[in-house]
């Protein structure tokens, strides 16, 4: 199990990878970083530097691709998934 996974819960649909690609395709970070920060921030990988959970300069970086993340929620065997998610300008 990678650092991405161990705090998921086994049950969750989101042990599935492809599932965890998709959504990081379909985010449009800028528009996140504005609304969440106030355009304040750099654009930066799944993991913010300020974590420092690893070197994020090693991450993958996913540019907005809704059509990639369809593929990817269709190779995963997702469907009918609906999430809410949550942005707080505070580190949690």
């Amino acid at each position: 199990m990678d650092n991405t996974t161990k705090k998921v819960s086994p049950k969750s649909p989101f042990q599935n990878e492809k599932l965890r690609q998709a959504v990081a395709l379909t985010l449009d970070r800028e528009k996140l970083r504005d609304i969440a920060l106030g355009g304040n921030a750099d654009v930066t990988s799944v993991m913010p530097p300020l974590f420092g959970a690893c070197d994020t300069t090693k991450l993958p970086f996913f540019n907005r691709d809704v059509e990639k993340a369809k593929a990817l929620l269709e190779e995963g065997g997702v469907s009918g998934l609906t999430f809410e998610l949550l942005i707080t300008p505070e580190p949690v």
